[in-house]
C-alpha cells in the first residue's frame, strides 16, 4: 500500500481531488469538498428533496473520498453532474431465484415491468430461472417510493322494469341511481424518476346503484289522448 501511495504520488497523470465512488467506482471528482457536497446534493435533488434523506434511498453504496484519480477526471461542477447521470448499459441473462421478487429485479436492473416481460413473457414468480435483461443502469441509484391513492367514478346503470299501471310512452324514476367509487392505493418505485413498478396495497370499491325507470307498458284505450302539450306560439 505505502508503494502504491508513493507511486501514485509521483504519477503526472494522477491528481488527488474529492471523488465521489458508487460500488467501489469512482464516478466524478471534484477540485473541492464544498463544490462536490453541492453538485451531489444538485444530482439528488432531480429526484428527491436533497434536504429530506428519509425521502430517497441510495440503492448503491456511494463513498465521498479524498483519493488519487487520472487528471482527467476532475471536472467542474455541470460537467461532474452529468457525469454522476451516466449509465452502463447491461445486456444478458442473469439466474433468478425462486424467493426473488419481481419489485427486486426490476430496482437492480433499472427495467420497467413492460419491457421486463417484452423479454420475459413466460415469466412467473416463485421458480429458480435464468431471464433476460437489456437496460441502462445508472452509476448512482436514487430510488424513491410513492404511496398514492387513485380514484375512480363507477357509473351506475338505469334499469328498465315494465309497469302495467301506467301507459306505454309513460315513464317514472322509481330508485335514484348513484355512482360508485373504486379507490386504489399503491406504492409507486421509481429509480432516477422513472417509474418501474408499482405496488397495490389495499383496494376499496363501492358499488354503484343501478337507477330503476318504470316504463308504462298498459294499452292506451281508444279516444285517449295522447302527446304532450306545447306552450303556444307567442304567448
Amino acid at each position: 500500500e505505502d508503494l502504491s501511495e508513493a507511486l501514485k504520488a509521483t504519477c503526472p497523470y494522477l491528481k488527488k481531488a474529492y471523488s465521489v465512488k458508487s460500488n467501489g467506482i469512482t464516478v466524478a471528482a471534484f477540485s473541492s469538498n464544498a463544490v462536490r457536497r453541492k453538485t451531489f446534493d444538485d444530482f439528488i435533488a432531480q429526484y428527491a428533496d436533497a434536504d429530506d434523506e428519509s425521502s430517497y434511498t441510495l440503492y448503491d453504496n456511494v463513498e465521498f473520498l479524498y483519493e488519487s484519480v487520472p487528471y482527467g477526471m476532475i471536472k467542474n461542477a455541470d460537467n461532474a453532474l452529468k457525469m454522476l447521470n451516466g449509465t452502463q448499459s447491461f445486456s444478458g441473462e442473469v439466474k433468478i431465484t425462486s424467493d426473488t421478487e419481481l419489485k427486486d429485479i426490476l430496482l437492480k436492473y433499472n427495467i420497467t415491468e413492460e419491457d421486463f416481460y417484452s423479454l420475459n413473457p413466460n415469466y412467473k414468480s416463485g421458480k429458480t430461472k435464468n431471464v433476460k435483461i437489456n437496460s441502462e443502469i445508472p452509476f448512482i441509484r436514487v430510488v424513491t417510493n410513492t404511496q398514492v391513492t387513485e380514484k375512480q367514478i363507477v357509473e351506475y346503470k338505469t334499469v328498465s322494469v315494465d309497469d302495467d299501471s301506467m301507459y306505454e310512452g309513460e315513464t317514472k324514476v322509481d330508485k335514484t341511481g348513484s355512482d360508485g367509487v373504486k379507490s386504489v392505493s399503491k406504492n409507486i418505485y421509481r429509480i432516477n424518476g422513472k417509474v418501474l413498478c408499482e405496488n397495490i396495497l389495499d383496494e376499496n370499491v363501492t358499488d354503484a346503484v343501478d337507477e330503476v325507470l318504470l316504463v308504462g307498458t298498459k294499452k292506451a284505450s281508444k279516444g285517449k289522448a295522447t302527446g304532450t302539450f306545447e306552450t303556444p306560439y307567442d304567448g
